[in-house]
């Protein structure tokens, strides 16, 4: 009976022992969290601070074009809004379907469609992050326009030489 007795009690010791080791490790893993909750915030401030001072900043973290339900980075529609992200950037000012044409083209995507133009226009148009400037191009949807860009001549695009 004296031996059962002992052995439970040195059951009871590993077991408080093994959760007194548990709850430090705990504690330590708590403590680790907490430095990166103030680590996180400190950034947080820190890029609103340099968001104040360069505007032209994504404010969606990084984020370039308007989150979508089911991305395929694969599909023409998505290609053409990213790249087109960029090239109005570039640019600083509202490109035409001509220009996004073009600019496309240069970075080597194509578009296989009959009507390449109309299918860059309806990409366009139904993206939720481009609005279409007084018919003078698309502009990105929230940004302000610079008061430096120029107002310029209908761009044409060019023949395709056969």
């Amino acid at each position: 009976m004296f031996e059962t007795l002992g052995s439970l009690d040195r059951e009871i010791q590993n077991h408080r022992s093994a959760s007194d080791a548990l709850k430090r490790e705990a504690e330590a893993l708590l403590d680790r969290a907490r430095n990166h909750e103030k680590v996180a915030m400190e950034l947080a401030t820190a890029r609103a601070n340099l968001q104040a001072f360069e505007p032209s900043l994504p404010d969606q973290s990084g984020q370039t074009v308007a989150p979508r339900q089911r991305e395929r980075r694969s599909s023409l529609a998505w290609q053409v809004r990213q790249h087109a992200f960029d090239l109005i950037l570039a640019a600083g000012r509202p490109l035409s379907r001509g220009e996004l044409l073009v600019g496309l083209i240069d970075k080597g995507i194509t578009i296989d469609a009959a009507k390449p133009l109309q299918a860059i226009g309806k990409i366009m148009w139904h993206a939720k992050e481009f609005e279409n400037k007084n018919n003078k191009g698309y502009w990105i949807v929230g940004k302000p326009l610079s008061s430096g860009s120029q107002e310029r001549k209908r761009f044409k695009t060019p023949k395709a030489s056969i």
